[in-house]
């Protein structure tokens, strides 16, 4: 997904899985045809207590085999966020592999979309918000915080309160919406 990886540096951010990452060392090796290469070494940008010791490492030479991509511009980020706050948009039915799948691909507006489906489906009394969705909602509202504060340089609790305000937006308008396609009846 990386056009251009031989300009990697050292504190280079990368996202991976939706998680952002630092890159810590590029270090050049020799594959056992001779091939020489670059490794790439990085970190998740923000710990927690279950990848806070995570390294990780890939060379330069197999980036584009991976979803390993540049974090979002802030024009696109915006975009993303104007998305949530949209009342109309297309909901995913709920599968976990095909969530999964739709994840794994590492692209910003997919995991929007499942964080807004997930949402409506959270918000919605009349809906059964399994653990299994509720534990894949935590998931995917971490990485798309994380790509918010990295790109907009704001605090994680900040980046979460403006995706929920984004969120919130989206929820309302889509209860207007319904509101205007179902009027209550009068009697």
């Amino acid at each position: 997904m990386i056009d251009t990886p031989n300009e990697f540096k050292k504190n280079d951010v990368i996202v991976r899985f939706g998680i952002i990452n630092k890159i810590t060392k590029l270090e050049k090796i020799e594959d056992s045809t001779g091939k020489k290469d670059k490794l790439i070494h990085f970190e998740p940008v923000y710990k927690t207590r279950s990848n806070e010791t995570l390294k990780l490492s890939i060379p330069l030479g197999n980036l584009n085999k991976t979803t390993i991509r540049l974090p979002a511009s802030k024009a696109v980020l915006n975009d993303e966020l104007k998305y949530l706050r949209q009342g109309e948009y297309e909901k995913i039915q709920f599968n976990q592999l095909k969530v999964k799948r739709i994840i794994s691909t590492n692209e910003l507006h997919d995991i929007a979309q499942v964080l807004k489906t997930l949402w409506e489906e959270k918000r919605d009394e009349d809906k059964n918000f399994t653990i299994s969705k509720r534990n894949t909602f935590g998931m995917v509202m971490m990485r798309f915080q994380q790509e918010v504060a990295y790109v907009l340089k704001i605090e994680l609790e900040d980046a979460e309160k403006k995706v929920v305000s984004a969120l919130d937006t989206g929820w309302n308008r889509q209860l207007k919406l319904r509101a205007s396609e179902n009027p209550a009846s009068e009697d």
